[in-house]
């Protein structure tokens, strides 16, 4: 009997091996076969991302609940799955798992995969503003996919470039633009030929050809609108709009802002209320203009946001011929960069404030102690006489030299401003500007410098030409550069400066003196 126990014992331990065995080796063969499941359908799931970017994220979704042990699957998943993210716009924090996947794909994946996974880190790192870096990414893309079919991925990349250069101020923005056209042209896909015809039009509104993107920006919007393509009929109408407000097209402006206001897209509408209020203030509507200038001050809680307002807000003011508003705001907005100077020289005060304070009450209460009060009196009073003169004194500076600092940051900022790098830019490519470049100019002098003209002309009775040389000759541009602009010889202007030397003092100081006169005044 105990011989049959034994035999029973030994009988169960190996049945229960053996199904072990089994169960182990069915979860590999599970193990294995829902790997290569997974496999298959990445392989199979980058054309949908391209087609059907909502749909793919639902599969990708249900991949990664699977866990991955293969370190190549694990990588392409990560690839496809950054890159679905990048179709439906969901912008990724960092680049930790795309280095992750990289890592893998460079070393064993196709050439299309290294030439993917090299434009979406390029991608992420220009979301992250390391242009630098990002251009080095999108560049190794290129070089990865020379002899690659995929226009769409090709398109997409120069399109990522070209506005890759609108921060670093790249002029091979508009060429790396007309290269994303042509991909998406031989890819025979019209919305995204429509982006890209829109991109060539933003590069060119971005390099100021405001009249040329007049007429482009009029043909998107029809054909965005014949397509029924929503965002970038938006887009179009409202840089439309701009461009026509920069031509004085008030009423054309403003029936392109409210038409893009019926429309449910959200692109570029954070500047709409600062353009409204140009528009309706175009037309005389002051009211309307002055709604939409709170509007856009309620909706500027950024830095960029904020200047634009202001920037807007001082020709919507310029508009409606309040000129004291609108210099308030534009001094504002150039004034800005000077607060934590301002607020240093506060504090500074604050404390020689304080500083004096405290040594004329220690002063008081040690000759109270002496025995001739009167003595100690009439000391007290010359002691602080003179301290309250000094500071007096120091104040008075102080308040000059930051008028002085207020006047040379007007000067910076006129010299930073549209009209100036438009006529610097005229000046290296040696175009004459037009009469509406100098009448440009001369509001800029009248809202930033009214005095400048007013003291110039007391005593100088000036041509036309004399005052665009003084004008040029202010804002810091040479004498080749105001030659070029104004169409004249070079010696020309050294003769005229000499002359209103002269005609101002009554003796020869030549072109140099009058320059350093230009400058003081």
């Amino acid at each position: 009997m105990g011989f049959n126990l034994f035999q029973y014992k030994t009988l169960f331990h190996c049945t229960m091996h053996r199904l072990i065995y089994c169960l182990f080796g069915l979860l590999v063969f599970c193990s294995c076969s829902q790997n290569r499941v997974v496999a298959e359908r990445l392989e199979e799931i980058e054309q949908q991302i391209k087609e059907d970017p909502v749909s793919a994220q639902l599969v990708l979704d249900s991949i990664s609940q699977y866990p991955f042990h293969d370190p190549e699957t694990e990588a392409k998943f990560l690839l496809y799955d950054i890159f679905c993210k990048y179709r439906l716009d969901l912008e990724e924090p960092d680049d930790t798992r795309i280095s992750k996947a990289e890592r893998v794909i460079m070393k064993s994946g196709t050439q299309h995969q290294k030439m993917l996974v090299l434009f979406l880190h390029a991608y992420i790192l220009k979301n992250a503003k390391q242009y630098y870096q990002s251009m080095m990414k999108f560049k190794e893309s290129l070089v990865a996919g020379e002899n690659s079919s995929d226009h769409y991925l090709l398109g997409q990349i120069y399109t990522q470039m070209s506005f890759l250069c609108i921060p670093n101020m790249d002029i091979d923005q508009l060429q790396f633009a007309e290269k994303a056209l042509n991909e998406y042209r031989l890819l025979q896909d019209s919305i995204l030929i429509l982006d890209g015809e829109t991109n060539i039009a933003i590069m060119n509104f971005n390099r100021h050809r405001y009249e040329l993107c007049l007429d482009l920006f009029g043909q998107l919007a029809v054909k965005s609108e014949r397509m029924g393509d929503t965002l970038c009929l938006g887009k179009s109408l409202i840089l439309l709009s701009e461009c026509e407000l920069k031509f004085g097209k008030y009423t054309s402006a403003l029936n392109h802002l409210k038409k893009v206001q019926s429309l449910k897209t959200f692109t570029y509408t954070s500047h709409t209320p600062t353009l409204l209020a140009m528009a309706y203030a175009g037309v005389g509507e002051k009211d309307s203009a002055i709604y939409y200038l709170d509007e856009a001050s309620v909706q500027a809680n950024t830095l960029s946001a904020l200047n634009t307002y202001q920037e807007y807000a001082s020709k919507v003011y310029t508009i409606m011929e309040d000129y004291k508003q609108a210099f308030d705001v534009y001094q504002q907005l150039h004034n800005r960069l000077d607060s934590m100077y301002a607020e240093t020289i506060n504090r500074s005060v604050m404390k020689a404030q304080k500083d004096f304070a405290e040594k004329r009450i220690g002063f008081f209460e040690r000759e109270v102690r002496m025995k001739n009060f009167f003595s100690a009196f009439l000391i007290f009073v010359l002691v602080a006489g003179c301290a309250f003169f000094i500071y007096y004194r120091n104040q008075q500076r102080r308040i000059l030299k930051l008028q002085d600092d207020n006047q040379k940051n007007v000067l910076r900022g006129m010299i930073l401003s549209t009209v100036v790098t438009r006529l610097k830019q005229m000046a290296s490519e040696e175009t004459i500007p037009s009469e509406s470049d100098w009448n440009d100019l001369n509001q800029l002098f009248e809202e930033m410098l009214p005095s400048f003209e007013r003291k110039l002309r007391q005593k100088n009775s000036l041509s036309e030409i004399e005052w665009r040389i003084c004008q040029l000759e202010k804002l810091g541009f040479s004498n080749k550069e105001v030659a070029t602009l104004i169409c004249k010889a070079k010696n020309t202007i050294s003769t005229a400066n000499a002359k209103l030397f002269k005609q101002r003092f009554g003796v020869d100081g030549g072109s140099s003196g009058w320059l350093d006169f230009i400058q003081k005044l």
